[in-house]
């Protein structure tokens, strides 16, 4: 089913797409947020009002800002004398605009997964490192990303489960389009069960992302190991 393949291609896109950029900016801001500034709580809850925001309603913001007309991202572009695309109407940017609305979606659950995670490593560490002369850079790739591994781990495994199991946003944005563009596996599957009424091929599929969740989880499982 040719079908299917374009939706597994465009599922793992999206999650190649959203993961790795959404648990690099994360971790960035947890180590920002970590720090001894004023307000840090603020920002702290700031930046966790996307996870608790109703999905619908995210949605809608989302389509609101991304409408090439009249969309505050499209204004603020001329602006500074730059066209904007139809975001969610063009097959080259469509994609992208999922991808940027589901990064700022998730970005304040890592933050504090990242946040729990970075203070539970004693600031012993930090201060014999220092001792011995080494700077921020050292002291983060010799003492922060090795200590935090189990927590980057925790977060790499939901996100690409979570990713593979993303509908609502993206249907209600794209509802697939244009051309199927942004059209993920859990859609197609929708697609087949409920609107075609094709329950043995939709059962096939939801044993097929089964399965490719299965594996890319014991791979994680494998590399955390090493």
């Amino acid at each position: 089913d040719r079908f299917f393949f374009q939706t597994m291609t465009n599922t793992g896109v999206y999650t190649l797409g959203v993961v790795v950029p959404a648990m690099i900016l994360a971790l960035i801001f947890a180590i920002l947020l970590n720090q001894d500034i004023k307000g840090k709580y603020i920002y702290r809850a700031i930046y966790f009002i996307p996870v608790i925001a109703p999905a619908v309603a995210v949605a809608l913001l989302w389509a609101w800002l991304y409408e090439p007309n009249f969309g505050i991202i499209n204004s603020a572009l001329r602006v500074i004398g730059i066209e904007g695309p139809a975001w969610l109407g063009n097959t080259k940017w469509a994609m992208r605009a999922v991808i940027i609305q589901s990064i700022w979606a998730g970005l304040g659950f890592n933050i504090v997964i990242f946040l729990s995670g970075l203070q539970s490593i004693s600031r012993e560490y930090y201060e014999a490192a220092a001792i011995d002369g080494a700077g921020f850079l050292r002291q983060f790739f010799f003492i922060t990303l090795p200590l935090l591994s189990p927590v980057t781990f925790f977060i790499l495994v939901t996100g690409v489960i979570g990713s593979f199991q993303d509908f609502s946003v993206p249907f209600i944005m794209t509802g697939g389009g244009p051309a199927g563009a942004t059209q993920l596996v859990v859609m197609y599957l929708y697609g087949l069960a409920f609107r075609l009424q094709n329950m043995g091929t939709a059962s096939a599929v939801a044993y097929i992302v089964f399965l490719v969740i299965v594996t890319l989880t014991a791979l994680n499982f494998a590399l955390a190991r090493r």
